[in-house]
């Protein structure tokens, strides 16, 4: 057990700042405030594709949350009277072999979409990331029962084991959410375990581990916060590939139960036929349009993370510290030249 007088250090240590004063230097440079920081984090961002994902994704959420207000049609309702018809102004998407509304119907399918890929992938991180942690902290026996069983799960294709999942559970949007959700466990485990080993052979840890700090403490305090960066990129890519998890399980008839199949897998499903492919074109070319749409939004928005994170573009220094830097490389080059144009003295 810890004793109090080093738990009392370790606090007073963790709470004790102190300043460097550089030549040339203003204070302003060495930390800059929060703010300041999430500007920089926003500014780099700028890029096209990021921003277009960025759209993509913005639209996807906000068609899932306002769809009871602007779907023109109830997803459900059949008119027999309508069915089969082309996109027009009535029907901006056309309609399928029941009268159904696709435009209406697609609405309504970006929130079953949008819930699977976030609930999956959330809990994926939650049960994931503290196996990850836990085996690369507390290493030895643990350590390889943890991994060994998260190999044992790579193994199989995911598909398969999302599939044999879902028909164990039984079919219904619950059911395909935790087969995708168990099936991404071990990635979220072995990029928590890979970033945390990394971590742990910093100084700051054996600090911490000397000062007295608990484990917890230092998981919670210096390790987790030091490897959410590759986390959420890799949560954001996996929100796309869950979607698309989700239209292929849809498609085999795993999905939501009627008469609820407006995700957008089944309504590939349901209207895949010779007459779909050949005179109802709008019946599979929509559904699938807003699958490829949403995994590429997802897609975008993740690279466009994975770029702003990277810590070579964290590192932004000052007006000042780039003409200091300058400086020292132009002295630096003149003593180069200096030397080499002194006579060199043989001594016999």
């Amino acid at each position: 057990m810890v004793d109090d007088s080093y738990s009392k250090s370790y606090e007073d240590a963790e709470n004790f700042t102190f300043t460097v004063d550089l030549p040339g230097l203003k204070s302003g440079i060495v930390e800059r405030p929060r703010l300041q920081r999430f500007l920089d984090f926003l500014s780099r961002l700028k890029n096209p594709l990021t921003i277009i994902g960025i759209i993509i994704v913005a639209g996807l959420i906000l068609s899932a949350v306002l769809a009871p207000f602007i779907a023109p049609y109830n997803p459900i309702a059949v008119d027999l009277n309508s069915k089969n018809l082309p996109p027009s102004l009535q029907h901006p998407f056309g309609t399928d072999g029941f009268g159904r509304d696709i435009f209406s119907r697609i609405l309504y399918g970006a929130q079953i979409s949008l819930f699977v890929g976030i609930v999956s992938v959330l809990g994926a991180v939650a049960v994931g990331v503290p196996l990850g942690i836990l085996s690369a902290y507390k290493s030895g026996y643990i350590d390889t029962v943890i991994m060994r069983i998260m190999d044992i799960m790579l193994a199989f294709p995911s598909i398969i084991l999302a599939i044999a999942i879902a028909m164990v559970i039984g079919a219904g949007i619950h059911a395909v959410t935790i087969a995708i959700l168990v099936v991404s466990i071990p990635v979220y485990a072995r990029i928590a375990r890979g970033s945390a080993l990394a971590v742990i052979q910093e100084t700051y840890i054996e600090a911490a581990r000397a000062i007295g700090a608990s484990g917890l403490r230092i998981i919670f305090r210096h390790i987790l916060p030091n490897i959410l960066a590759p986390l959420l990129v890799e949560m954001t890519l996996d929100i796309g590939s869950a979607v698309l998890s989700l239209a292929g399980l849809s498609f085999l008839g795993l999905g939501a139960p009627p008469p609820y199949t407006y995700d957008w897998g089944r309504m590939i499903s349901d209207n895949f036929s010779y007459q779909a492919v050949t005179r109802y074109w709008w019946q599979l070319t929509f559904p699938g349009l807003a699958i490829v749409f949403c995994v590429l939004g997802w897609n975008l928005l993740g690279d466009g993370l994975r770029d702003a994170m990277d810590p070579k573009l964290r590192l932004k220094l000052s007006k000042e510290a780039k003409k200091l830097i300058k400086d020292l490389k132009k002295k630096q080059r003149g003593l180069e030249k200096s030397n080499a144009k002194k006579p060199v003295r043989v001594v016999n």
